[in-house]
């Protein structure tokens, strides 16, 4: 990320099994991945990376899902 991606200040989330912890949490992510609004459940869990501006410009994505 440049660190200004899209039309929030998030450069992106660190999202682990603590960050949805209850069922209650699962309730609130499944209704923002609907809404396509996460920046409020991830806010409220500090799980936002936010950088400010890095200076630099790259496209790639990484996922890794670790099974239990």
């Amino acid at each position: 990320t440049d660190g200004i991606d899209g039309a929030t200040d998030a450069a992106g989330a660190l999202v682990t099994a603590e960050t949805i912890a209850d069922s209650e949490d699962e309730r609130a992510a499944t209704v923002a991945l609907a809404d396509n609004d996460v920046y409020p459940f991830l806010e409220a869990r500090d799980a936002l990376l936010i950088s400010g501006a890095t200076g630099t410009n790259v496209n790639d994505l990484r996922v890794l899902v670790v099974p239990e």
